[in-house]
């Protein structure tokens, strides 16, 4: 319910931000997604009996994901629409998550560290392609904007895990990623068909 709270000023403004704002908000939740695991999620593994240095290694495997994932991106996108990309992205970031929630062995947490790391590669990528291609006069002015919202996403996220996490414990962790990647697919389904529209015309 606490978590449903924090969250509800920005279920109410999903549905009422132009596309603009919209684009922004999908990285402000990326960012913050890719924050959260980077910052919190050895302190969670730690909290269901792995080790450091098997938490440490976890991290490790997604940090590889996302490298080893970025080098393909561009052939995945040579064979598929950019919007399936972004769709399988999320998908893999939400398997990782609700991996996570059930781990309870290193071999479970390397895949969902893993499943985490490639679902990110794609987000950044994709998303400040389609700022480039529909804001091409005003480009700095548009990537600034994202950048802006993205790092306050990372910051604000970040500082929201700790509060949860003190009053409700690190359990929460990984429900707090799952209903991040919801809110990126509510932004990203409601955006795509007026990004298709706008970079065609």
């Amino acid at each position: 319910m606490l978590l449903f709270l924090y969250f509800l000023p920005f279920i109410f403004f999903t549905f009422c931000l132009n596309l603009c704002n919209q684009i922004r908000f999908i990285l402000f939740f990326e960012s913050a997604l890719e924050g959260m695991v980077n910052n919190w999620s050895t302190i969670y593994l730690n909290s269901v009996d792995l080790s450091g240095q098997d938490a440490l290694y976890a991290l490790s495997c997604q940090l590889a994901a996302i490298a080893f994932t970025r080098l393909f991106l561009s052939y995945f996108l040579r064979h598929m629409a950019s919007g399936i990309v972004v769709y399988i992205s999320l998908a893999l970031i939400f398997a990782g998550t609700m991996l996570l929630y059930f781990t309870s062995s290193l071999a479970i947490a390397v895949t969902a560290m893993i499943c985490l790391g490639m679902g990110f590669a794609a987000g950044f990528p994709i998303i400040l392609g389609y700022v480039g291609d529909l804001y091409t006069e005003i480009s700095g002015t548009a990537f600034s904007l994202v950048i802006v919202l993205a790092l306050t996403g990372n910051t604000l996220l970040n500082y929201l895990v700790g509060i949860i996490s003190k009053s409700q414990g690190i359990g929460s962790f990984p429900i707090i990623l799952a209903v991040c990647v919801i809110m990126m697919a509510i932004l990203f389904t409601l955006a795509i068909k007026k990004i298709s529209i706008k970079i065609k015309n």
